[in-house]
Order: C-alpha cells, then sequence, then structure tokens
C-alpha cells in the first residue's frame, strides 16, 4: 500500500471540472481498506477541515471515530481527495446551499456535506458530459449478478438456519430496495431505528468489561447510540428490516420461490 498514492495535495488545487475528470483516477476509499496510511491520511483531512470550519472548542476523539466510520460506511465510492475538495468546496460555498454545523463537527455534519458533494459531481458530470472511465478491471454485468445471486443466497441460508440476518448482509438493503422488492415508510424506518438502538443498547449493557479503557469505550459506545443518524443504528436497521422482509415471504410461502429467483446456473 505504502506504493500507491492515496492522497495528492495538488489535486486540490485543481479547477471543479478538472478535479472532477482527473477524480476518476484516485484511489478510492474501498480500496485502501482501513490502511494505516488512508487511516493516517484521512485524520489529517478531518483535522484540517474541522480547523477550517470555524466550529469553536476542541473535536474529541469519539467525535473522529464516528467520523471515520461514517465515511468508511457511507462513502467509499470517494477519495480521500474528494473527501478533502468536498470541505473546500463547502468553505468556498460553491455549487450547493452551505450546510450548517451549528457549531458541531461530528459524523452528521460530515455525512452532509459529503452526500451533498456526491449529487454536485453527477449534476456536473451530466452537465459536462463526463463519462466515466472504463476500469479493465471491473466486474462484468455476469459477475455482479453471480455475486448478487450467491449474497442473496446465502443470506437466506443463514435465515432458514438462525431465523435472522447478521451485519455481514446488510448491503442487501440497498440492493432490494433498488430493486423494488422492500419500500420501507419514514415511519417504518423510525420504528426499525428505535428498536435497533434499544437492541444495541442491551448487547452493550451486558457486556462484562475487563479493563477500565474497555469499560470507557462501552460507556462511550453507549453515549453515541443517543445521537441521530448513529451509522451503527442505522446499519442495525437494514439488518433488521432484511429479517423482516425474509419474515414475510416465509409467512406468505414465498421464501422458496424468491430463493429460486436466486439460483447461480
Amino acid at each position: 500500500m505504502s506504493n500507491i498514492l492515496i492522497y495528492k495535495e495538488d489535486r486540490q488545487s485543481l479547477s471543479e471540472i478538472a478535479f472532477i475528470k482527473d477524480s476518476q483516477h484516485h484511489v478510492k476509499i474501498r480500496e485502501i481498506n482501513n490502511s494505516y496510511e488512508g487511516i493516517k491520511q484521512l485524520s489529517i483531512i478531518i483535522s484540517e477541515a474541522f480547523t477550517r470550519s470555524g466550529v469553536k472548542g476542541d473535536i474529541t476523539t469519539d467525535e473522529v471515530k464516528e467520523i471515520k466510520e461514517c465515511i468508511f460506511m457511507f462513502f467509499k465510492a470517494l477519495s480521500l481527495d474528494e473527501v478533502a475538495y468536498a470541505f473546500k468546496l463547502e468553505r468556498f460555498g460553491r455549487s450547493w446551499l452551505k450546510t450548517e454545523h451549528f457549531q458541531l463537527f461530528n459524523a452528521t455534519y460530515v455525512g452532509n456535506v459529503l452526500g451533498n458533494y456526491v449529487e454536485w459531481k453527477k449534476k456536473v458530470k451530466i452537465e459536462h458530459n463526463i463519462s466515466a472511465k472504463k476500469d479493465p478491471n471491473e466486474p462484468t454485468e455476469e459477475q455482479i449478478r453471480f455475486l448478487e445471486n450467491r449474497a442473496v443466497t446465502k443470506a437466506i441460508q443463514l435465515f432458514e438456519e438462525t431465523q435472522n440476518v447478521t451485519s455481514d448482509y446488510t448491503h442487501l438493503y440497498e440492493f432490494f430496495l433498488e430493486k423494488g422488492f422492500i419500500n420501507p415508510t419514514n415511519e417504518e424506518k423510525k420504528k426499525y431505528y428505535e428498536d435497533s438502538k434499544e437492541i444495541l443498547e442491551m448487547e452493550l449493557k451486558e457486556l462484562k468489561p475487563t479493563s477500565r479503557e474497555e469499560s470507557k469505550e462501552i460507556k462511550n459506545f453507549l453515549a453515541g447510540l443517543q445521537k441521530n443518524k448513529n451509522p451503527k443504528v442505522i446499519s442495525k436497521s437494514k439488518e433488521l428490516i432484511v429479517t423482516a422482509y425474509f419474515r414475510k415471504l416465509r409467512r406468505e410461502n414465498e421464501l422458496e420461490n424468491f430463493k429460486l429467483k436466486f439460483k447461480n446456473q
């Protein structure tokens, strides 16, 4: 990983159009996969963005940790260069309405800034006809379909054995949503979010810490669950929604037919 250029400061001086064209060649966050170099550089980017944001006081270790979780969970398709550039555009008031931080530089604020950047990037690419460069290592449609089918099949097999779906299959939430299999209402999402928070709280309270550090970590995790849009609670919610969908199919005697739809030939 040390031989791979994961961040280049000179890119921050590119014009908006030039930067988007250049971003096709960047190393993506999903490719650095929690590497030491990647985490170190991301920490620097977060620190610099916080310093320039105008937020008073200091940013806590827990807030930085939660921000990193948010980025690694929801913005893996971006590069570190893009994360830094998004904060730059935000400071300069370019391309979208300024995101109010309310003197809080946290995962919610960072998620909103990066979410706005993603939408802005799509818009600019369409307006200027910037097409994505074909990656020779990119999986074919057949390969993608094979992996999707295998994931659904394995998730159903696990459900049949345990009556639940684990966090390994929460990505199926987006897949089922895109395919129209599920469409939870806002009220349902709120309910699953609260249920997920209660489950995680119960699991944490049942843990028996073996050290002072572990006890402090559990306490901080519990406190973090009370924050809006907690990434771990959101992930748990998706897990519950996928599980509930499989239970619905089983009640309607449609689970086996559904599994057959995703059988690889």
